[in-house]
């Protein structure tokens, strides 16, 4: 999850870098514009703007979108394999407690067995001395 964290920092990093240098390209070219508007009139020929900053940044945006939507994808499947991890979690823990309750109906079960053994040997312990 960190190195996730950090990747986002450095494209969101990469992105602002993108837009500083779009935006200097744009301020660049409309200086050149506006000087070449008044060179026009003495004859010069007008600068051509291209868009490679722009381009960039668009490249830069649909790259992150890509990402999104991989992220969303393995958010949508992590959420999915928590559900059923919690509903094996739940399925797990009522299948012990029904195993915990008939173990200790069977404890008693020999507990209360036990003691009427116990009872028995006492009572053929007590008619063996009385004979």
């Amino acid at each position: 999850m960190k190195k996730t964290h950090e990747t986002q920092l450095q494209l969101k990093n990469s992105l602002l870098q993108t837009l500083e240098d779009v935006i200097e390209e744009l301020e660049q070219k409309f200086s050149e514009l506006e000087s070449s508007k008044e060179n026009n009139e003495s004859g010069i020929q007008p600068v051509v703007f291209k868009p490679s900053g722009v381009r960039k940044l668009v490249k830069t945006v649909n790259d992150l979108q890509d990402e999104k939507s991989a992220i969303y994808e393995s958010l949508l499947s992590t959420t999915s394999e928590l559900e059923l991890s919690k509903q094996e979690h739940k399925s797990t823990i009522h299948r012990l407690k029904t195993e915990l309750s008939e173990l200790q109906e069977n404890y008693e079960a020999l507990q209360t067995e036990y003691r009427n053994a116990q009872n028995g040997e006492l009572v053929i312990k007590v008619l063996k001395t009385l004979k």
